[in-house]
């Protein structure tokens, strides 16, 4: 779904977060923006097309903080 696309269907971002841009050995271009919708659902625009939707924003950080946290106890705790 293009950029487009989910502005006439959700309509326009409360927040963009502009996350960068990056060229691989070939030349080519990614782009990244993260466009939130209040302050739990996520849509993850890359070269201007949906890659990823996020409908629990809060929860898929504590989820990924858990696994960090998981990892660094390990690490420390041979």
């Amino acid at each position: 779904m293009s950029y487009i696309e989910v502005l006439d269907s959700v309509g326009v971002p409360d927040t963009v977060l502009h996350r960068g841009v990056v060229m691989d050995e070939f030349g080519s271009q990614t782009k990244t923006d993260e466009w939130y919708y209040g302050d739990n659902q996520m849509i993850l625009m890359v070269n201007d097309t949906v890659n990823a939707i996020d409908l629990h924003v809060r929860e898929t950080q504590k989820r990924i903080q858990y696994i960090i946290d998981s990892a660094k106890a390990i690490e420390r705790n041979p």
